[in-house]
């Protein structure tokens, strides 16, 4: 008889790999929303700052000490998404270590979004500064050439 029930149980519904990104999809696309946006908003003082600067602003705090104005005006824009993020994934009966573990991959992921975006700016404003100082040297070795 078991045999039966187990040929006659309802199976799940086998998902499709659409069905299983449809989470992702609206995740991702926010999470680079909400980089470029704190990274465009406060680029002046990130880009000045060491780059784990940007750990404490997202986390909300600060080991043994004060979160700035600038990590708590980010951590204000930061704390509302990562709920959303939560509530977007349905998890019932969470236990706070899971709960943990979510808005530590969350953060992680948006911290990384984060430095990428002011390491290429620094990289970028690096080259620019090289450059322009190599066409400046050039200029000052240079003499003219030729007869008048």
């Amino acid at each position: 008889m078991k045999i039966f029930k187990k040929l006659f149980q309802k199976k799940p519904p086998i998902k499709t790999p659409d069905q299983h990104r449809s989470i992702t999809t609206l995740i991702g696309p926010d999470v680079d929303s909400l980089a470029i946006e704190i990274f465009t908003s406060y680029w002046g003082a990130l880009i000045k700052k060491p780059i784990a600067y940007i750990v404490p602003a997202v986390w909300g705090i600060i080991e043994g000490g004060e979160l700035d104005h600038t990590q708590k005006e980010i951590n204000t824009i930061i704390a509302p998404f990562t709920e959303k993020i939560l509530k977007a994934l349905q998890v019932r009966d969470m236990k706070e270590e899971q709960n943990f573990a979510i808005r530590y991959l969350v953060n992680g992921y948006i911290i990384s979004k984060i430095i990428y975006m002011i390491d290429l700016s620094r990289n970028q404003t690096a080259k620019e500064v090289v450059t322009n100082r190599q066409y400046k040297d050039a200029l000052e070795c240079s003499g003219p050439v030729g007869h008048a």
